[in-house]
């Protein structure tokens, strides 16, 4: 098995990279904040109150790019707001839609845009009209539709020239600016954003000042006037700086890496580029993300690493999927036109109104004799708008039934992809299983044990290790952060660690052999003191058993080792070194202990998968000292047993709950 480790291991990572899914989750450290202002809300609350605090919690999981948490206080704005006959809050509504539009989720974005405007449009407060119409504008720009977005821009310099609001003026020249500039006219571009940047600099605004800045650098960049473009870059730069500005930085970050990579400056290049990454990714900026991706290829190219060219290129391509497909498109467009419709009929419906109010003016006025006549009119005028309703529900029918086709032959293209996806990690999965050998592991020299695997998607975190050599038995069971596919990226690569090192060393200690991972780990993911990008690694329990002489030894980072001798009615733990494989505060070398056993005594290895599984009554924890009851009553039992009585009890605490985590329990009897 051993020297297929590396041929194997290799082929699994192309699978897994070729499904370009390699994020982890981290923790929110805002809801304590979050918690503390609902605490506010009782039932003496005024609604007032209660829609100012709802709106700063919005802004907070806005702020941290958590949109979709925000929502439902959303809705609870809406609904204060229609039980006290409010007109709504149009800067709201364009706040969510921002988000969408930074996380690249355009047809979102467009959405809250419409119902934005539509409030503008119900309560006449037209303060926010300009920039709901530039970020309208903007999403068109996005989809290179440069007409949609000048004719929206146009909007919002009407409306803003309108109330006299010169930083909304600035706004729309600015972006129209951007316009022409893409479209590679650059002696109006430039006209536009100078036009822009004197308006800010008369009012002060620093903002608008770096973007107009960051505009330039790119004009300058574009008319090969390097020197020019590097300074307003960095003029940029220094403003969003003092402002806190992570989105501009980001932005500007990957405007220096393409400048410097055209100029053949590539080694610079590629660490601005490399930043704008890390600050668009931590952002959520997809759309800024795709594009450094795109860079990043370019800049491999031309310096001849072909190789990191077509991996950044295919991470580029993910993205550029996900954020450009029909479905987006096609919701955009039909949510402008819907606005346009429903702008429409209020018109109609308006004139109608007015026609009525004439027609009883008249009635009022005329002579009896002419009464007979109105009626009739009235009853004209009625047919009409019946057949003129017929017609418009007639076209709405035949719209709805071509968008319905259209929605299935897209519902069947990404029930395909996903089928693809799925195959891709059932494949990894089955290559995975090949490397620990299946559950059932058979060896004449492992005495009578039971192993116990649930991964809690297709494929594993966890993992379990057993390495022969003579009358010595290497037996581990490891958790590696994450589950899935990057858990398992990370247990490959362990597996093959934990092969290298006791081929190298036959008899290493379990401590030995633990300290010789932790640096093997540091090594290969590239961890020290002045990264703190990559903290990633494994919690392990390690066994080293001499088969003749029943003298065990272990070792264990984070994890625990229980035993269970035979008759008796306790279990011993002994406890772990408290620090992981992986770079960490402090590393101290770790603790050999020394165990002598006898026949049928009991040594169990595990993850906290089991212990922290919801379930049960209240849908809590099982938690260890469950855990251990369990190991107790059923330690007389066969290991298979024991396996199976785990196994049916886990799934009947769980019931209607989703596993949380990877499960991995190795049992075994002396």
């Amino acid at each position: 098995m051993d020297s297929k480790i590396k041929p194997v291991y290799c082929c699994f990572l192309m699978v897994i990279l070729n499904m370009a899914i390699s994020q982890f989750s981290y923790a929110n450290n805002y809801t304590t904040i979050v918690d503390s202002l609902l605490l506010e809300i009782n039932d003496k609350t005024v609604d007032t109150t209660k829609i100012e605090i709802y709106s700063n919690i919005l802004e907070i999981y806005i702020n941290q790019n958590d949109v979709e948490l925000g929502l439902p206080f959303y809705q609870k704005i809406k609904k204060l707001n229609d039980k006290n006959n409010r007109k709504g809050d149009a800067q709201i509504a364009a706040y969510i839609g921002r988000a969408y539009y930074n996380k690249g989720d355009y047809g979102k974005a467009m959405k809250y845009y419409v119902e934005a405007l539509a409030v503008v449009e119900k309560s006449g407060d037209d303060r926010y009209e300009s920039f709901i119409y530039n970020y309208m504008g903007s999403v068109f720009k996005r989809q290179r539709k440069f007409d949609k977005a000048i004719e929206y821009y146009q909007k919002g310099l009407s409306s803003a020239i309108k109330k006299n609001d010169n930083a909304a003026v600035a706004d729309s020249y600015n972006r129209m600016g951007i316009i022409y500039h893409m479209q590679s006219d650059l002696e109006t571009a430039l006209e536009f954003y100078l036009k822009s940047l004197k308006i800010k600099e008369e009012i002060g605004a620093k903002s608008g000042i770096a973007e107009s800045y960051g505009n330039l650098g790119i004009l300058y960049e574009n008319l090969k006037q390097f020197d020019n473009a590097i300074e307003y870059y960095l003029k940029s730069t220094e403003i969003r700086k003092e402002l806190g500005d992570e989105y501009g930085i980001a932005i500007n970050q990957n405007n220096l890496g393409k400048l410097y990579m055209d100029m053949g400056k590539f080694s610079k290049g590629l660490n601005y580029i490399d930043s704008s990454i890390k600050a668009s990714s931590s952002l959520g900026m997809r759309d800024l993300t795709k594009d450094s991706y795109l860079l990043l290829s370019q800049c491999y190219k031309r310096m001849g690493n072909y190789k990191e060219s077509l991996d950044a290129y295919e991470i580029y391509t993910a993205y550029s999927d996900s954020l450009y497909d029909q479905e987006s498109q096609h919701q955009v467009a039909e949510l402008e036109k819907k606005y346009e419709t429903d702008k429409k009929e209020k018109e109609i419906e308006l004139l109608n109104k007015e026609k009525k109010l004439q027609q009883l003016e008249t009635e009022k006025t005329q002579a009896k004799s002419k009464q007979q006549q109105a009626i009739i009119i009235t009853i004209l005028a009625g047919l009409l708008t019946v057949i003129g309703f017929l017609g418009v529900l007639f076209q709405r029918f035949k719209k709805e039934k071509l968008q319905k086709e259209k929605i299935a032959k897209q519902k069947d293209e990404i029930a395909g992809k996903n089928t693809e996806i799925i195959d891709s990690i059932t494949y990894a999965k089955r290559i995975q299983q090949a490397i620990l050998n299946g559950e059932e592991y058979e060896s004449k020299n492992l005495p009578e044990h039971f192993i116990l695997f649930k991964p809690k998607d297709i494929v594993s975190g966890d993992f379990y290790w057993v390495h022969e050599h003579r009358e010595t038995l290497y037996m581990a069971v490891a958790d590696c952060t994450g589950h899935g596919v990057p858990g398992a990226l990370m247990s490959m690569l362990g597996i093959s660690l934990l092969n290298d090192i006791v081929n190298d060393n036959p008899n290493i200690s379990p401590a030995n052999l633990l300290d010789q991972l932790r640096n093997r780990v540091i090594k290969e993911l590239s961890q020290d003191e002045h990264n703190s990008e990559s903290r990633d690694g494994m919690d392990i329990s390690l066994i080293k058993l001499n088969i003749k002489t029943r003298e065990v030894e272990w070792s264990g980072a984070n994890n625990p080792l229980w035993i269970l001798r035979s008759g008796a009615t306790e279990i011993e733990e002994i406890k772990p070194d408290k620090q992981p494989i992986s770079h960490y505060i402090k590393m101290d070398s770790f603790t050999n202990h020394s165990v002598s056993l006898l026949k049928g005594d009991l040594l169990y290895l595990f993850s906290d998968g089991y212990a922290d599984q919801f379930g049960g009554l209240k849908g809590k924890k099982l938690k260890y000292p469950v855990f251990k009851k369990l190991m107790i009553k059923n330690c007389k039992e066969k290991m298979d047993m024991q396996k199976l009585l785990l196994s049916k009890y886990i799934e009947n605490w769980s019931d209607d709950f989703a596993q949380v985590d990877d499960i991995c329990i190795f049992g075994v009897r002396v």
